[in-house]
Parts: C-alpha cells; sequence; structure tokens
C-alpha cells in the first residue's frame, strides 16, 4: 500500500501528487477520498506553478504533553451567556435552515477536468481499478429528515460528484450508505465527542471497513 495523502490538500493537488510521485511506481488499485466536508471549497486552488511540494514531517512518536496547554481559561459571563444562547436556540437555527440554505461553494467544472486528466494519466499506467470514496461531512450525517433541504443540498451536490466518477470509470462508493448511519442515536458516535470535528477512531475503524467490503 502506498499512502499519498497530505494534509490539507484538496483534490487538484492530491491529483498532482499522484502524478508526480507515481510515475515510476506500478499499482494496480488506485483509491481516491473525497470529503464532503472541504474538498468541494478546494475545488478552486491554484496549485503552484513549480509543484513545490513540501510535507511537514511528522513525529514518530507522541506523547500527551504534546497537546496538553497549561493555560487558566476565564469564563466570563459574555462567553457563559453565548453558549447558553447557541443550547438553548439551537433548534430555531434548524428551523432557519428550511427557508435559508447557504450555498456550496464549488466549481464542479474544476472536478471534472482533474477527474479527466487524472484518468487519462491512470489509463497510460494502464490502471482498471479506480474508485473514488466519498466521505459525508458532520453536517449531512447529523441531519436526521432526508427531506431536510439543507440534506438535499449535499445530496445534490454528491450526485455531481458520482455522475463525474461515473463518466471517467471510477467506481463510486458512498461511506454515508454504511449501516452505522442507520441508527440515527449512534450515528454521530464515528466523531470526536458528537461534535463537528474529524472522525474517531471508530469512525476510520468502520470506515476502512466498509472500504475493504465494497472493494472488488
Amino acid at each position: 500500500i502506498l499512502n499519498l495523502s497530505v494534509p490539507g490538500s484538496g483534490p487538484l493537488w492530491q491529483s498532482l501528487i499522484l502524478q508526480k510521485y507515481t510515475k515510476k511506481t506500478n499499482f494496480k488499485t488506485l483509491v481516491w477520498l473525497f470529503y464532503e466536508g472541504n474538498d468541494y471549497q478546494e475545488l478552486v486552488e491554484e496549485p503552484n506553478k513549480d509543484l513545490k511540494l513540501n510535507f511537514v514531517k511528522s513525529p514518530k512518536y507522541l506523547i500527551a504533553d504534546d497537546f496538553y496547554i497549561n493555560e487558566k481559561i476565564d469564563y466570563n459571563f459574555f462567553i457563559l451567556f453565548k453558549i447558553w444562547l447557541a443550547e438553548k436556540l439551537s433548534g430555531l437555527n434548524t428551523l432557519i435552515k428550511y427557508f435559508v440554505l447557504k450555498p456550496i461553494v464549488t466549481d464542479i467544472n474544476n472536478y471534472k477536468k482533474i477527474i479527466s486528466k487524472t484518468s487519462y494519466f491512470l489509463e497510460k499506467k494502464e490502471i482498471e481499478e479506480k474508485y473514488i470514496f466519498f466521505i459525508p461531512s458532520y453536517t449531512k450525517i447529523a441531519i436526521n429528515n432526508k427531506s431536510h433541504p439543507e440534506f438535499q443540498k449535499f445530496e445534490k451536490e454528491k450526485e455531481k460528484i458520482k455522475k463525474i466518477a461515473k463518466k471517467y470509470n471510477f467506481k463510486f462508493i458512498d461511506f454515508h450508505n454504511s449501516r452505522i448511519f442507520n441508527d440515527k442515536n449512534k450515528k454521530l458516535d464515528v466523531f470526536h465527542y458528537q461534535l463537528p470535528t474529524h472522525f474517531n477512531k471508530y469512525g476510520y475503524k468502520e470506515m476502512a471497513k466498509y472500504l475493504s467490503k465494497n472493494l472488488d
């Protein structure tokens, strides 16, 4: 397995990284992740013309002290009041989203170009097994009502990605179809503290299992 993951990279950078570092590498299968949370926004970014890919080397070992902040937090009344409002008015915010939807900022034509060029590169290398593994965002997973306009907005954009993937012979795997999301009381357990962060250990484990199950 060759892992070409780079923190903070979107589809465009990922395609360039793939082409740069696998020119002389033979492989049979490509699994390309698409994260609904921010990959749409990163479709419009332009890469450095010289393609200077500077990777940040992660430490081999991390200890608890690396994540400990020894600082006293001053919780004043204003901050506590804002937290209280956020908690009590969360239902109102959901109601507002039925009428005012924030559009997903994207340029689907850019994604089509990215996939097209990547597919051409893979065809020259005679790679036949190509997958787009679609990872749902916390926002979408948190919505229990599939008829909710916010949910439908995400579904509409996902279908565009799916259509492009299939046009260039990528097999589309949607992790949101995993059975772990069927139970509305447990589906947020894949995130740290059931909050809009990254997946936790359980979430990544389930994602790997679902991917493995759906690879031919």
